[in-house]
């Protein structure tokens, strides 16, 4: 029984006791005193799993958080000089700075500064700078900590696409995630690696602390030619899919021929596996397939259309809003909406135009 559940029989209790008794300061406080320790019960819990005091990290774990602080320092201070331009002369990319409320412009920052390490080091001297920033930045460790985030980059930037279905790349983007920290921490190459080792253990643990799969993850991954046998899932997973998907079959017509498909007919695993485009992960579009075989899967196609329409994360709505809200300022409170849609339509046009300038 879960904690709510608890606190609901809770209420349901005392509901009965004021019924029958007047209500006393006495059970005011008794009853309070239970809501009281059912809470701090759920918030240590959660302490446990997602935080960590600064006095709990270890020494050498210190080291990364020192450097990419030492990064972000520096390029605070490429911008306040005005050092971008000359980066920009001698062909090197301008440095980017990180935002707190956007995870992949810290990996973007620190992968800048690294292709630009050198160039820095020519322009600090033509400008006779203070090297002291540069010194402070340790390559090869800079390059440690930017191959450990590459995964988590790669399957973030998936999960946030808006162009294709991203739904389906839930559980298997997070599967992978789990498989590769394992087989990285068992793996005796990486023992020295004492900082790094503290960040592929914290990263897992968080993994299993912040993710719980909801249905609708299970019915993507199955109605996903690629993920059609949910290797991934445990048996008893398969078996509350199959029921939840079941329900949803029951709001179209009760005999339809693509019943079998739950089954895995031999027709099904024919048409799946020879519809299974091999285009790369950017551009697979599961939607495709359900296109190519509605007649042979109606309700199934139906089902599969309403679930691959659900993103699986809101950052790209919300970083849209945070667009809108740097331009409607109280110094620009007056432009018109249509002004306003046109910046924000330049400013992804201007992102799809260099998004595919870099995959040239």
């Amino acid at each position: 029984m879960t904690d709510s559940e608890e606190s609901s029989e809770d209420y349901d209790d005392n509901a009965m006791d004021l019924q029958q008794h007047p209500p006393t300061n006495q059970r005011r406080q008794h009853h309070q005193q239970k809501i009281n320790n059912s809470t701090s019960t759920i918030v240590t819990v959660k302490h446990n799993h997602l935080v960590m005091l600064e006095s709990e990290i270890p020494p050498e774990a210190t080291r990364i958080i020192t450097l990419i602080l030492c990064v972000k320092q520096l390029v605070k201070y490429v911008k306040l000089v005005n050092i971008n331009q000359a980066l920009e002369d001698k062909k090197s990319p301008r440095l980017i700075q990180s935002t707190i409320i956007r995870w992949l412009s810290m990996f973007d920052c620190l992968e800048v500064v690294l292709r630009s390490f050198l160039p820095l080091n020519e322009i600090f001297e033509e400008k006779e700078l203070n090297k002291k920033r540069l010194e402070k930045i340790n390559v090869v460790l800079l390059e440690r900590i930017i191959e450990f985030l590459k995964p988590w980059k790669h399957i973030s930037t998936r999960l946030q696409s808006t162009n294709i279905p991203s739904i389906h790349v839930v559980i298997p983007g997070i599967e992978s995630l789990k498989t590769r920290l394992e087989s990285i921490s068992n793996d005796t190459k990486f023992a020295y690696e004492k900082d790094m080792m503290f960040f592929r253990q914290r990263g897992k643990i968080l993994i299993d602390a912040m993710f719980d799969y909801h249905p609708i993850h299970l019915m993507a991954l199955f109605l996903n030619p690629r993920t059609r046998k949910m290797k991934q899932c445990t048996n008893s997973q398969r078996q509350s899919f199959l029921e939840y998907i079941k329900q949803e079959m029951i709001m179209f017509d009760a005999f339809d021929s693509d019943t079998l498909s739950i089954d895995n007919s031999d027709k099904s695993k024919q048409s799946c596996s020879t519809n299974a485009s091999p285009l790369s992960d950017q551009e697979y579009n599961p939607l495709h397939f359900w296109k190519q075989n509605h007649s042979l899967y109606p309700r199934l196609a139906k089902i599969a259309k309403r679930v691959f329409t659900v993103p699986a994360t809101s950052t790209a709505i919300e970083g849209k809003f945070s667009l809108a809200g740097n331009i409607v300022t109280k110094k620009r409170s007056k432009l018109s909406p249509e002004t306003v849609n046109d910046i924000i339509f330049q400013n992804s046009f201007e992102k799809y135009k260099r998004k595919n300038a870099q995959n040239k």
